[in-house]
């Protein structure tokens, strides 16, 4: 796979280059079954310690299973890095964990992850930019 190529385009495309992650426990999923990353964004900047956690459901979670032909739930873990001074905005940390993911150059199905970072706010622009 040519994971340069994936890193071009539209931000979601990082979820369709996944990278190795080492055996190690997932962080429990507290009961959220969010149709999409949005709702566990904000869950994270409301929530007083700045997380959420959750299996991705919906549109976007087949989506990706049928592009890597997985069989697991897609976990998501949000942590907030840094609360910004502007009210409902912060830099958060977003993690992506699947479990039997086959991928065309592989020959059985692996255990993958990958985690990235943004600046967000509650309305869903980046800190300091103002509606339209």
């Amino acid at each position: 796979m040519n994971y340069s190529s994936c890193l071009s385009g539209l931000a979601l495309s990082v979820l369709l280059c996944p990278v190795p992650v080492a055996a190690q426990p997932a962080t429990p999923p507290t009961n959220v079954t969010p149709q999409n990353l949005r709702s566990l964004l904000i869950q994270a900047l409301q929530h007083p310690q700045g997380e959420a956690h959750g299996v991705l459901s919906g549109p976007e979670a087949q989506a990706i299973q049928r592009q890597f032909a997985a069989t697991g739930p897609l976990r998501i873990d949000v942590k907030t890095l840094k609360r910004f001074t502007q009210p409902g905005c912060a830099r958060l940390e977003v993690s992506f964990a699947q479990d039997q993911v086959k991928l065309p150059d592989a020959p059985t199905p692996r255990n993958l992850g990958v985690s990235f970072s943004l600046n967000y706010c509650l309305d869903g622009r980046p800190p300091g930019v103002s509606a339209p």
